[in-house]
């Protein structure tokens, strides 16, 4: 894959990302694909074991969500993140096996990066390459050779990357995280 592939790449992704941020704070209000509502899962269980603990994301994460979030790991073969929260059950929380597997789950998501989500983003990406459509992605890199992203058609309610396709790369916002 060339620099020009990947960087597309990372463009779906981060928007991606966005979109399921988006998701988090509406869940359910719509039709969105699957891996989207799948990754707006582990990001809300993510989010909240980064900032409060994975006591506060099991407590505050309903036993569907927290599934949803396991699933999403195993999609994004993140299975040893999808094991640990295997062991977890929201129903019967467990303090001290959360206090305990803290540290873990750090160290597996964060992949020794200091903004601590580059496991998730990074598996992100590559399933984005095998699997498009359950994030309502049509088509693949590389690019056709006029250079212009029109394979790249959303579906569903995708209008979200529309104007990431039709955009040249020079006229693409920089990466807010700067990768």
């Amino acid at each position: 894959m060339s620099d020009r592939d990947s960087y597309l790449v990372r463009d779906i992704a981060e928007a991606l990302l966005d979109r399921a941020g988006d998701e988090l704070v509406r869940m359910g209000s719509g039709h969105v694909p699957a891996g989207v509502r799948r990754l707006a899962c582990l990001l809300g269980v993510h989010n909240e074991a980064m900032s409060s603990g994975l006591g506060a994301a099991l407590t505050d994460t309903s036993a569907q969500r927290w599934g949803e979030a396991i699933r999403a790991c195993d999609e994004l073969g993140l299975s040893d993140v999808a094991a640990l929260l295997r062991r977890l059950d929201p129903q019967q929380p467990d303090v001290d096996l959360t206090v305990g597997l803290q540290g873990e789950y750090f160290r597996l998501t964060s992949a020794g990066t200091w903004h601590g989500d580059d496991a998730i983003r990074s598996a992100l990406r590559r399933r984005v390459e095998q699997a498009p459509s359950e994030y309502g992605v049509q088509g693949t890199p590389p690019p056709p050779p006029s250079g212009r992203y029109d394979d790249l058609r959303p579906t569903g309610s995708g209008a979200f990357l529309r104007g990431l396709a039709a955009r040249p790369p020079t006229e693409r916002r920089p990466s807010r995280r700067g990768g």
